[in-house]
Formats: C-alpha cells, structure tokens, sequence
C-alpha cells in the first residue's frame, strides 16, 4: 500500500519534476537518517531556498557523485517553517526505479511523471489530501482517497475505491469497480460518466444541494435503501432518499 500525504494543495496535472525542481541543487546524502525519513540513503534536489524534495529508498546505488541504480520507496518535499524542516507532501512505499525519477527529473514532458504515478499507486492506496483544493487520481487498486477541505476532484479509477470528499464543494467519480462515495459538507457533485462501471454507494446526498453528473441513459427505481440509478456501466445506490426526491433538478 502507497501512502501520499499533503498538507499543501495537491493536483496531478502539476506533478511534473522537471517543473517543480529545475536541477538547481543536487545532493547525495549515504548513512545519514533525519527527522523527516527512515531510510538511510536518499538524494535531495533543492526547489527554493526554502524547500527541497528527496527521493529516499534502502538499496539505492552511488557512483561518482550520480545515481546508477535501486528503488525510490518514499518521496518527501521538506519545507523550512519557523527554522524547522517540515514534511509537506510524503509518498512512502512508492517502489518505483530510482534511475526512472532520475530521468523523468530531466525531462520537460510530464507523460514519464504520469506513468511513474500510476505505477506507484497500483495498489490499494492511501491518498490524504489537503486543506485546499485538490485534484487525485486513484489509478489501480482498492484506494480510499480523502479530499478534507476546499473543492476537490477525486477520481477513483480501477478498483474498488472510497473517496471520501470532506468539506467544500467536491466532484467525485469512481471509475470502474464498486465504489462508496461521501461527498461530506458542501455541494458535491456525484460524476457517472463515460468509464464508470459496477455497483456503486453515495452514502450521503444531499437532496436540492447536491448534483449528479450523468452522461447517457438512465433510469431510477425506489430501493430498501434509497434510489437505484442504472446506467450503461453499472447501477449507483443512492442511500437515505426516496423516488421522489430524485427530480431533474438532481441531475446536470
């Protein structure tokens, strides 16, 4: 299980290393643990003078100064606030190759970045956004994602996942398997679209605030515990409402 962990706002759409580190600072760090990693080998590239990222794993491999080989198993940006480095976003037990974060540091386009990610969150994986508006991905596996506050996109994808938005006006979408989705406090979308598939749960619509973003047919039918939609790709259960409070004006 991968765990990401952020405390500033997260998108995937920004996650680019290229961008985010542009090379300015390299350090290679061996038998030397800190406050913010357990694992005793990492090399660190500098954002600011105030942030740097390193890339932390047990078997990593040095030669003359530059990385030849091992595995990133944990990324942390650290931050200096009020003089203390202070871990701001983590992605531990990512098991990715180091020589692949290596390259895709050194390349401008971000589809390496992609395709490292959906590596790393292939699993069942935790992903803890922050306070402000986030945007996640899923990818595979059975994830549980938490939006917390500001409006979030959460996107489940493969896998039997629970995103769980917090408060703000959150947009959620499954993806494919069976999925329970908690929009929490705010006016919450509720995304069935094209690739949403099995047998879903929103476990708490908020009737007249709370919309449903559907493409396609549907049709609704009273259930023991709420409304059944059944749409192309599966069926969703609304839990706690009746028919009747299901109107257009739910749907967008």
């Amino acid at each position: 299980m991968a765990r990401l962990f952020a405390t500033l706002a997260y998108s995937i759409l920004d996650f680019n290393l290229y961008n985010m580190l542009q090379v300015n600072r390299y350090q290679q760090v061996n038998g030397h643990s800190t406050s913010w990693t357990d694992f005793p080998d990492h090399f660190r590239y500098g954002m600011n003078a105030f942030s740097f990222m390193a890339f932390a794993g047990p078997d990593l491999q040095f030669s003359g100064g530059s990385v030849t080989g091992g595995t990133v198993e944990a990324v942390y940006r650290v931050d200096t606030i009020n003089g203390r480095d202070q871990a701001v976003f983590s992605f531990t037990e990512a098991r990715v190759s180091a020589l692949q974060v290596i390259e895709a540091i050194g390349t401008f386009s971000n589809a390496d970045d992609l395709a490292l990610m959906r590596q790393a969150l292939s699993r069942a994986d935790l992903i803890s956004l922050s306070d402000s508006g986030d945007y996640a991905h899923g990818f595979g596996g059975n994830d549980t994602m938490r939006g917390h506050g500001g409006a979030d996109l959460l996107m489940g994808d493969g896998g039997s996942d629970v995103l769980q938005g917090g408060t703000g006006n959150d947009s959620l979408q499954g993806g494919a398997g069976n999925d329970r989705l908690m929009g929490g406090s705010g006016a919450d979308t509720f995304l069935l679209r094209s690739g949403t598939t099995g047998t879903d749960v929103i476990t708490d619509f908020q009737d007249g605030l709370d919309r449903i973003d559907i493409t396609g047919s549907f049709q609704r039918a009273n259930h023991a515990d709420g409304v059944l939609i059944t749409h192309a790709g599966g069926t969703v259960l609304i839990e706690d409402v009746r028919l009747a409070q299901i109107t257009a004006a739910d749907f967008i």
